[in-house]
């Protein structure tokens, strides 16, 4: 038990500045205090820390500009969730019966949309990790932790339904996987980033917008081409009505909104340094 309270102790003294952390270390080593006391005192402390932090204005923006964008990006209108199940729905395919899951298209076509689909969902977790990062900064891992218990809150409870009753449990490790490796591995690591860089320069800023923008263009066609495909299957029994490409703006206007909050960061940031060098 001992152990286990020095081990708590250690983790989260992690979440306080490096000099007051090396402070607190130090007077538990001087004092002899037992492990659960100095549990109790740096519990007390970091809560105390983390209530200053939740003062500023930045930490109560962050979710704003990280669950707003993530929600939709994700939901049914933008695609992102489709192309997840998609993804699973491979991966199940090909481990159950060997082939791969058709959708009317080659089989080149769909290395492209799994690529491009990938790099497109990592793109906007990390995004929205970084986003996170740089405004709450020392906050940013308790939002962070927040948003994953939301995340797996929203996948667990189906998952384990799913399991007992009806989809054996490997088909469910097929939906989670993806989901980690490309959103919880992405926005942790664009959290981190976040913590320790704060901004990128508007250049980055730029060059990373046009790149997700033309990546979402890119899924969009590859899903209504795979919708015009599977119509042409069904002999014009599954055809929507729909043009062969139909836009549809609201991501585009997430990347405004995501990104827009990136370069008033940057702005932010140095105007507050020009100001402490005055």
């Amino acid at each position: 038990m001992t152990r286990i309270c020095w081990w708590l102790v250690d983790i989260l003294s992690r979440m306080l500045e490096p000099d007051e952390r090396d402070a607190v270390r130090g007077d538990f080593a001087e004092s002899g205090a037992t492990s659960s006391q100095a549990l109790l005192d740096v519990l007390g402390l970091v809560v105390r820390r983390q209530t200053a932090l939740w003062k500023d204005w930045r930490p109560q923006l962050a979710p704003v500009a990280l669950i707003a964008p993530m929600s939709v990006f994700l939901s049914k209108p933008s695609s992102g969730e489709l192309w997840l199940g998609w993804v699973g729905r491979q991966f199940d395919t090909v481990w159950q019966h060997g082939v791969r899951y058709e959708t009317g298209l080659t089989f080149t076509d769909d290395i492209v949309t799994l690529v491009c689909v990938s790099l497109l969902l990592i793109s906007w977790t990390w995004i929205g990790g970084f986003v996170l990062g740089s405004l709450s900064r020392r906050a940013a891992w308790v939002l962070g932790l927040l948003y994953l218990l939301w995340w797996f809150s929203w996948w667990f409870p189906g998952a384990m339904l799913r399991a007992l009753f009806s989809d054996p449990l490997h088909s469910e490790l097929f939906w989670l996987i993806p989901q980690v490796v490309l959103i919880l591995i992405p926005f942790l690591w664009g959290v981190h980033r976040g913590v320790c860089f704060g901004a990128l320069g508007i250049g980055r800023v730029v060059l990373l917008a046009v790149a997700v923008a033309i990546l979402t263009l890119i899924v969009q066609v590859e899903d209504d081409r795979r919708g015009l495909a599977f119509a042409v299957w069904s002999s014009g029994c599954a055809f929507d009505g729909r043009l062969v490409w139909t836009p549809r703006l609201l991501p585009f206007a997430v990347i405004i909104w995501q990104f827009g909050f990136m370069v008033a960061t940057t702005h932010e940031r140095r105007f507050r340094g020009k100001t402490a060098s005055v």
